[in-house]
């Protein structure tokens, strides 16, 4: 019965509501009406205020447009009601509710026509005149009903004209085009708001077919559709409203979130070309699909000591390619940034005849965007995003987020595969760096990353593991967190309690250590590490739920650690616990930690060294 339950929750509790609203139609149809609309103007009301607010993160037009469109339809939708007969707010000969609706719904699905064909695209959005227009429209519509030109839709006693029924069947044809286009697109919007915008449609739909067979404005084919309408603007308020205050990196950031995704995939595949110059050519070409607002470019990279030009894209190679380049007077930032510094910028640190080189060999430009290429040690290079002069696309928010996510990451990569064998011998000090980096996504801990480390060495030399493996755990410990940094800084830093949701996302860090840690022998520890460490001994752990000695040994150490340096440390929620109370917590537990979930020997090492826990801790911090 539960399982039944479970299955058909949703249909059930939809069911119930909807008899309630049919209930409080038949009882008192004006206060069911003014629900209904009031509803709808509020989610139409909430949808512009998002959509305006958001306008320089999301370069898609069509969600600003439905922000405005939709504003409109609530303002009619509010004019209908006040209109509806037995309200006496306004004069009912000046506007006719239900000429109000039709007009409403006509502007309702021209919008979301419009939003999914026309308007999905990135070129620029004027909005001014978005307003204006509908501003236009509006008026002169009010103004044909004031007039009497506006075609008559209801006649008492008679019932629907064959105007407003003609109007909703052409109402009901533009949303099933709206649903088609949107379907096609897909793919651009995460699978939650899809689904729900999706039901929400189709709702509208069938909600339009009920007000074409209604006789009475007070008739039971009208209280349907408006009770449909209410489910349709849920489903609309879930898709938009709650998951871009809830998630908002699904709406909001979704285009960035699928670029950096597909950043990451390339990034990770780059020992299939065959040299690291390959990589990085084939990278810079495809930035150009990354970040649209830039035409053209050119690729610098360090080779034997001297700056080489690559490749280029929209100027002649071959001619910047003799050029001798002074690396050192390039304008190469530490991170990535956009320079309003045109080609003539280069005069004062170039001889005369590269200089007349480069102008021959390039196009007047007016903004760069500079990606540094970088080890841990030193800057190896740089990608140049070009402008050109009569480009006027506006550099996006969205971009300059990637841009700097895509120095970081460069940066790894780029260390990742010039270190090689000496990787090892180098580690901790790229170990530490990598892991801080981590960190800086996540609320500041201090030396956590140290502590961890070197309190996980202490516990693992007790327990008589081989010094080769007690060395390899104190080095790659402050990894143990390294796959935060492909968590959104929102969820990081949130002050408050994370949601279900949230903290599905928070909890995925461990599998996110794979993109950085796996393909390389030497990384086997470390990944085992930043995997595994939430993995519990009872099975109640996270990603695999593994239990008992199937959890490597090397994570099981530092899962109790991180445990002890997060009691100890002073958090945004929690303040710091002394050496004894977070020792009787996990020794004891506290209804959230328990001792069964350590692994015993590993419990009993700790007990036997935490004077010597306490003691470096303290010199740690």
């Amino acid at each position: 019965m539960g399982n039944l339950f479970a299955k058909y929750k949703d249909l059930i509790i939809f069911s119930i509501i909807g008899a309630i609203f049919f209930s409080t139609a038949l009882w008192n149809y004006l206060f069911f009406h003014i629900l209904a609309e009031f509803f709808s103007v509020v989610v139409g009301f909430m949808i512009f205020v998002i959509a305006f607010n958001t306008k320089k993160y999301i370069k898609y037009r069509y969600f600003l447009l439905l922000g405005i469109g939709f504003l409109f339809v609530s303002s009619i939708d509010l004019l209908h009601t006040i209109t509806y007969r037995g309200m006496n707010i306004l004069e009912p000969t000046l506007f006719e509710a239900t000429q109000l609706w039709i007009l409403a719904r006509f502007m309702e699905a021209g919008t979301l026509l419009a939003a999914f064909t026309f308007f999905f695209s990135q070129k620029k959005f004027n909005y001014t005149k978005c307003f204006l227009l509908y501003t236009v429209i509006l008026a002169t519509a009010l103004l044909m009903m004031a007039f009497g030109i506006f075609p008559q839709c209801y006649i008492e006693g008679v019932g629907l004209t064959p105007f407003k029924k003609v109007s909703e069947y052409v109402i009901i044809g533009m949303l099933g085009l709206s649903l088609y286009f949107f379907r096609k697109r897909k793919a651009f919007f995460d699978n939650e708001v899809a689904k729900y915008l999706t039901i929400s449609i189709i709702i509208t739909i069938i909600s339009e077919f009920a007000f074409t067979l209604y006789f009475d404005v007070y008739g039971v084919f009208n209280i349907l559709g408006h009770i449909l309408k209410i489910f349709s603007f849920w489903f609309i308020f879930k898709s938009v409203i709650s998951t871009g205050l809830r998630a908002p990196q699904k709406i909001i950031f979704h285009d960035l979130i699928k670029k950096q995704e597909s950043l990451l995939d390339l990034a990770s595949r780059w020992k299939l070309y065959g040299s690291y110059t390959e990589f990085i050519n084939k990278l810079f070409w495809y930035l150009f699909y990354l970040f649209p607002e830039f035409d053209s470019g050119f690729l610098i990279y360090l080779i034997d000591g001297k700056a080489r030009m690559l490749d280029a894209r929209g100027y002649d190679l071959e001619i910047l390619k003799s050029m001798e380049i002074d690396f050192s007077r390039l304008p190469i930032t530490e991170e990535a940034e956009v320079m309003l510094a045109p080609r003539e910028h280069h005069k004062s640190h170039m001889s005369s005849e590269y200089y007349q080189r480069l102008l021959e060999a390039t196009k007047p430009w007016k903004k760069a965007l500079i990606i540094p290429l970088k080890s841990l040690e030193a800057k190896e290079g740089a990608i140049f995003l070009i402008q050109s002069l009569e480009n006027r696309a506006d550099i996006t928010q969205e971009s300059i987020q990637l841009s700097k996510f895509l120095t970081e990451f460069l940066q790894m990569v780029i260390s990742i595969k010039e270190q090689g064998e000496k990787m090892y011998h180098t580690y901790r000090d790229f170990s530490r760096k990598l892991a801080q980096v981590a960190e800086a996504y996540d609320e500041d801990t201090g030396n956590h990353i140290i502590r961890v480390g070197e309190l996980s060495g202490i516990i693992a030399r007790k327990m008589g593991l081989s010094e080769k493996l007690v060395e390899e755990i104190r080095d790659y410990a402050p990894l143990h967190d390294v796959g935060k940094i492909f968590i959104p800084t929102g969820i990081l830093q949130k002050p408050d309690k994370l949601t279900d949701e949230e903290w599905s996302e928070m909890k995925k860090h461990t599998v996110y250590a794979k993109r950085l840690l796996s393909g390389e022998d030497y990384f086997l520890t470390a990944l085992k590490i930043a995997l595994y460490h939430h993995e519990k001994y009872d099975g109640s752990g996270y990603p695999e739920g593994l239990s008992k000695d199937n959890i490597p040994i090397e994570a099981a150490v530092v899962a109790l650690v991180d445990v002890y340096d997060a009691l100890r440390s002073k958090r945004p929620y929690k303040q710091a616990f002394s050496h004894e109370k977070a020792f009787e917590i996990i020794t004891k537990g506290d209804g959230r930690t328990d001792p069964k979930h350590f692994n015993p020997k590993i419990l009993q090492a700790f007990k036997d060294v935490e004077k010597e826990i306490e003691q470096r801790w303290i010199e740690l911090t």
